[in-house]
C-alpha cells in the first residue's frame, strides 16, 4: 500500500542522515522495474541527501516485485581497500516477478554476491516471507529483522542503520583449537560493529583448555585475535546455552537444504534435533 511505501522512504530519509561523512549511499525501488537514485553510490553531501528525499517523495506503489533483478544490480566486486559495503533490502519477501522460487533465489544471489557484499534484510508487514528473509542474510554475512507492525518501521529502521554505522571488523572467521571441541555454529558470522557482541555454540568432549581465534579485515588491515580460556573454570551453562547450539544448528541444515535440495541425511539430521530439543521446525 501507499501508505506502507511512506512509512518507509519516511524511514530511510532519517536514516540516511546518520551516516558518516565518508560513506556513500544509493537508493534503488523496485516493482515491475527497477528504478535507482544514482547510477554508483555518492557521496553523503547535504545537496545529495535533498536530492534523495525529493527521489523519495516521489516514489509511488505500483506493479510487481522483482528481488533479484533489484540485487543484482548492486552487487558489486570492484572495492576500495577498506571500504565496507553493505546492502539493506526492505521487503514483505515476496517477490512476484522473474525468479519466483525461494531457494533458487537465494543460491542466484549468493553465487551471484560471492561474500562480496553484507546483505541485511528487513521483512515488512504480518505476511512476510522470513524464510527467504532470514536466509539470504545468514548465507550473506548478514542478518535480517522483522517489523510486523508497519507503524514501527522508522524506530526499527533507524536503529539498524546506527547499528551499522561503524564496522570494526569485517570478513570474519572464528576458529576454536581444543580436545574434542566441533560443531560450532553459525560457520559465518556478519561483520561486527562498534557497540556489538555476537556469540558462537559448539559442542566438546572433555572439559579442558582451549583458543579462540578471531581473524577479518579492520580498515583494510588484517585482524588476528587470540584468547585461551579452560572449560573447567567456566560456569555451568543452562538449557538455554544447547538451545542456542541446537537452533544456529537448525539454521546452517536449512541453509544446506537450501543450497543441496532435501538429502535424507540433512532431514534425519533435522528430525533429530527437533526430537532431542523440542523445537518447531520446517521439516
Amino acid at each position: 500500500p501507499q501508505k506502507t511505501i511512506e512509512q518507509i522512504t519516511g524511514a530511510i530519509r532519517q536514516s540516511i542522515r546518520t551516516m558518516n561523512d565518508d560513506d556513500r549511499f544509493n537508493l534503488v525501488f523496485f516493482s515491475d522495474q527497477v528504478r535507482t537514485f544514482a547510477g554508483d553510490p555518492v557521496p553523503t553531501t547535504r545537496e545529495n541527501l535533498e536530492m534523495a528525499d525529493r527521489w523519495m517523495r516521489n516514489v509511488r506503489a505500483r506493479g510487481q516485485t522483482d528481488v533479484h533483478l533489484a540485487l543484482r544490480q548492486l552487487l558489486k566486486r570492484d572495492l576500495e581497500p577498506g571500504r565496507v559495503y553493505e546492502l539493506i533490502l526492505i521487503s514483505d519477501g515476496n517477490p512476484t516477478l522473474g525468479v519466483l522460487d525461494t531457494r533458487e533465489l537465494i543460491n542466484l544471489i549468493t553465487r551471484e554476491n560471492d561474500l562480496a557484499a553484507s546483505i541485511y534484510c528487513v521483512g515488512i508487514g504480518r505476511d512476510q516471507d522470513n524464510r527467504l528473509l532470514d536466509f539470504l542474510a545468514y548465507r550473506n554475512k548478514g542478518f535480517s529483522v522483522s517489523i510486523p507492525r508497519r507503524s514501527d518501521v522508522s524506530l526499527e529502521l533507524v536503529g539498524l542503520m546506527s547499528r551499522l554505522r561503524y564496522p570494526i571488523i569485517t570478513d570474519v572467521q572464528v576458529r576454536f583449537a581444543g580436545q574434542g571441541m566441533d560443531r560450532i555454529y553459525p560457520l559465518t558470522l556478519p561483520n561486527i560493529h562498534q557497540g556489538e557482541s555476537f556469540e558462537v555454540f559448539g559442542r566438546f568432549d572433555q572439559p579442558g583448555p582451549f583458543t579462540i581465534q578471531v581473524t577479518g579485515q579492520s580498515a583494510g588491515k588484517p585482524v588476528d585475535l587470540t584468547f585461551r580460556a579452560d572449560l573447567n573454570d567456566a560456569p555451568v551453562g543452562d538449557t538455554q546455552v544447547a538451545r542456542g547450539w541446537a537452533f544456529w544448528k537448525l539454521h546452517h541444515l536449512y541453509s544446506e537444504i537450501i543450497r543441496l535440495g532435501e538429502r535424507p541425511e540433512l532431514l534425519q539430521a533435522i528430525r533429530e534435533l527437533r526430537r532431542e530439543y523440542d523445537l518447531e521446525t520446517l521439516y
